[in-house]
């Protein structure tokens, strides 16, 4: 449907054995043809292919112009996917989009991409935030993100977040899940201040369910 334009430059390299690394550009625009359309994305992408190291490593990054729903709402972060054929972790792999779980404790090995996050300035008062992540190794599968809007003005702030993360184990077989919601307001004056805020948190982990 031409939505993805994809330029690719290959280099080989075969002074101390065969090499061979792969930079391209993909950008997709949605819908393509329109005056506005709805999202621009670039995303660089590195794939190397070395025999001798045991290991296919494909990784990427948004670039800086990438965009959904208007130019001002800024998108970034990466992702990688990292497979072992030979060596010490041959049989491992990871496929992650933003990182991992924060309490996660990733392998040493393991890639380390960017956060996909987003940041909209909707009006100089009000701008709104997130981030997302998906991750899956031999042994987890955890997905999650943060939404989070704000409003200043002069003396009043006010904001709204909620979150989720979840991981799922099987080796051995575990869970957990962790959501949360808040909202608040703090006013600032000459003589007082008032800050009111609600939240809820809710955390679920097993086996045994708690």
């Amino acid at each position: 449907f031409q939505m993805v334009d994809l330029a690719v430059l290959a280099t080989v390299l075969v002074d101390q054995g065969f090499c061979l690394n792969l930079l391209g550009r993909a950008d997709v625009v949605i819908p393509k043809g329109e005056e506005k359309p709805f999202a621009e994305v670039g995303l660089l992408i590195k794939l190397t292919i070395d025999p001798g190291s045991g290991l296919i490593p494909v990784e990427g990054v948004l670039t800086k112009d990438s965009y959904v729903f208007s130019k001002d709402c800024h998108i970034s972060g990466g992702f990688a996917f990292y497979m072992w054929y030979a060596g010490a972790h041959a049989g491992d792999f990871v496929i992650s989009l933003g990182g991992y779980q924060n309490g996660y404790a990733k392998p040493v090995h393991y890639p380390s991409p960017d956060r996909l996050r987003l940041s909209w300035k909707l009006s100089p008062e009000l701008s709104v935030s997130g981030s997302l992540y998906f991750a899956l190794t031999p042994s987890y599968i955890m997905a999650g993100g943060d939404f989070q809007m704000v409003f200043e003005w002069k003396c009043v702030y006010a904001w709204f977040h909620a979150y989720t993360d979840i991981k799922i184990g099987w080796k051995p077989y575990s869970y957990t899940a962790d959501i949360g919601i808040s909202i608040g307001v703090k006013v600032e004056l000459k003589l007082f201040k008032v800050h009111m805020e609600l939240g809820c948190d809710l955390a679920i982990w097993g086996p045994d369910f708690s």
